[in-house]
């Protein structure tokens, strides 16, 4: 199934293989969606907001879903994922984890700060790829979101 869609996806991943299949999975499922990959932790703040952590309005505007690794480098997924449910501007964009971490912990904490989805990494190539596009599907196509 290969759609064309508007809206933006933001990923956060620091593992570039990671990364890379996330991308070229979503792309196969919706054409034309832009993606807009950060690195690392720090990188997602900066994009998101401004020193006086305001939301930078046009960067997130169109953003459907965000996809969150746990593990970055400088910020940490969980930090992110509570700056964004905490702010009233991007408190109803779907976040959604991606992640190695199988751990009670982390689980429940996402949830806690307010995910709307949590995903173990699978290890085989095929199964990522088909976790991506699951979640592709229902985040892009099947869900509804507010838009203000």
């Amino acid at each position: 199934m290969n759609r064309t869609f508007d809206s933006e996806v933001l990923l956060i991943e620091d593992n570039p293989n990671d990364a890379e299949l996330t991308i070229r999975v979503i792309k196969k499922q919706v054409t034309g969606t832009k993606i807009h990959h950060l690195k690392d932790g720090e990188e997602a703040m900066n994009y998101i907001f401004d020193d006086n952590h305001q939301v930078h309005q046009h960067h997130i505007a169109r953003i459907k879903v965000i996809f969150l690794d746990l593990k970055l480098p400088k910020i940490m997924g969980l930090e992110i994922l509570k700056e964004l449910k905490e702010n009233q501007e991007t408190a109803l964009i779907p976040v959604i984890i991606l992640s190695s971490s199988r751990e009670d912990k982390d689980i429940t904490t996402a949830y806690r700060y307010g995910v709307n989805g949590y995903i173990v990494k699978p290890v085989i190539f095929e199964e990522y790829a088909e976790a991506i596009q699951n979640a592709a599907r229902y985040w892009l196509f099947t869900n509804e979101t507010i838009r203000t």
